[in-house]
């Protein structure tokens, strides 16, 4: 999904063609969040907490979540790369597992 220097993951690719597409007026913009622990929080505003609310039309808002204005595919790689270092991981038994299991 998200690649590296060497091949380029989905993101990038769809950034690639959502650029393509664009006309001059767009503006394009970005967030980037984590589901932890039953938690949300922003991983582009230092891992700031946030809500989930249901609104009038039962369609799901994320209260307090940031967007960033991106004019090319390196500023999203850019934007990607820094909530990268916000995420929280861990392993449990069942995903340690799968890390090490052989691709078919």
């Amino acid at each position: 999904m998200i690649g590296d220097d060497a091949e380029p993951g989905i993101y990038l690719l769809a950034a690639e063609d959502i650029f393509a597409r664009a006309q001059p007026n767009h503006r394009i913009f970005v967030s980037l969040y984590e589901i932890y622990c039953n938690s949300l929080f922003d991983l582009l505003n230092q891992r700031q907490p946030l809500q989930p609310r249901e609104d009038g039309n039962r369609q799901m808002n994320i209260c307090g979540l940031t967007w960033h204005e991106i004019r090319s595919v390196s500023g999203l790689q850019r934007v990607t790369d820094r909530g990268a270092t916000q995420r929280r991981t861990g392993s449990t038994s069942a995903n340690e597992l799968s890390l090490h299991a052989p691709m078919r």
